[in-house]
């Protein structure tokens, strides 16, 4: 336990020297990839073991020595603390750890903190179990579905090839494609902005997203830009993208084929145009675009999420009492050993 308090105590000491060379290996390997979940144990060891060292040393040495971790990132960030038998102190320890790292690189705008911020928040939203997925796999269900209609279309192809081979698309066609593209990216937004149910966005990032937010000085403008940074930079850049395109990847709709046309022509599109549609909002005061006031307002929403925590107005649900499951016999053994029958005096 004191070692791993040494360790993360000073890694926010340190983050001049080794944060250059995690985005540059970030960068070389494709953070994006530490989205999508992967093993964290392997049977297969690289390097032979010495002897028994105790479980929690033994565990960690044979992942590290299978070579389970796919960057620096991932290994110190798992090795460090991904044996501690889930204790809620080593997982605020990290929390507060990770987010103080990622802030200082925010605030002191250290290069290579675009893609190590991103990677971070990566691998905390697969950290743990993600309820908020079956609302998502319900929406892409139901958003394949009702745009089916477009994989009757033909793709559109070249001036050229159009008028050798088919006329262009009816224009009535055009206009029914758009209206749905339009609607996907609006629920979209509501969907991860919306707080009446459990949050889409998962519960361990949108944690790290607000420990960072607390962190960062009051007095400038990095805490007005940082729900900027993570909607373009993390979540319609890395996570929501990998979500939407290969739903799969986390173990979203199993018992679905995705075809590779209904793949490109909606997943896709609608994710491209859903990334689009947050720059425009985000970079609307450098480029002065029109941006209709509904569409701000969805993405305000969103962008409100991974800032500083906000008060849950559900209902909470009500506590379960406690209670003991024993038998006679039990009991029989309790009353005889808090009240033992004296001996007879002989």
């Amino acid at each position: 336990m004191s070692r791993t308090v040494v360790l993360l105590g000073q890694l926010s000491q340190r983050t001049d020297v080794i944060i250059p060379q995690w985005a540059k290996a970030i960068s070389s390997t494709g953070c994006r990839t530490t989205t999508l979940p992967s093993p964290t144990e392997s049977s297969w060891h690289y390097f032979p073991t010495e002897g028994p060292r105790g479980y929690v040393a033994d565990k960690q040495t044979d992942s590290l020595s299978s070579l389970a971790f796919r960057s620096a990132l991932e290994t110190l960030v798992y090795s460090v603390s991904a044996y501690s038998g889930g204790s809620n102190v080593e997982d605020r320890r990290a929390l507060d750890v990770w987010s103080t790292v990622c802030a200082r690189l925010i605030a002191e705008q250290k290069p290579g903190s675009e893609k190590l911020v991103p990677a971070v928040l990566d691998l905390w939203a697969v950290s743990t179990a993600w309820p908020g997925k079956q609302r998502l796999e319900l929406w892409l269900l139901q958003t394949l579905q009702r745009g089916a209609f477009l994989l009757e279309q033909p793709s559109k192809q070249s001036f050229r090839m159009r008028i050798q081979v088919r006329p262009e698309i009816p224009a009535l066609e055009d206009v029914q494609a758009e209206a749905f593209y339009v609607d996907a990216v609006d629920q979209l937004l509501e969907l991860l902005s919306d707080t009446s149910g459990v949050a889409v966005i998962p519960e361990p990032a949108l944690r790290m997203c607000r420990a960072i937010w607390t962190k960062l000085p009051q007095d400038s403008g990095h805490q007005r830009g940082l729900s900027r940074f993570l909607l373009t930079r993390w979540l319609f850049s890395s996570f929501a993208m990998d979500a939407i395109v290969l739903p799969e990847a986390f173990g979203m709709l199993p018992d679905y084929y995705i075809s590779d046309n209904a793949r490109s022509r909606i997943l896709r599109e609608i994710a491209n145009r859903a990334q689009k549609a947050v720059f425009d909002v985000t970079h609307a005061w450098k480029h002065g675009n029109a941006i209709p006031t509904d569409l701000a307002s969805r993405v305000d929403a969103v962008m409100l999420r991974l800032e500083e925590p906000h008060l849950d107005h559900r209902p909470s649900a009500p506590k379960r009492e406690a209670f003991l499951v024993t038998s006679a016999t039990d009991i029989a053994t309790v009353i005889r050993a808090l009240y033992p029958q004296r001996r007879a005096e002989s």
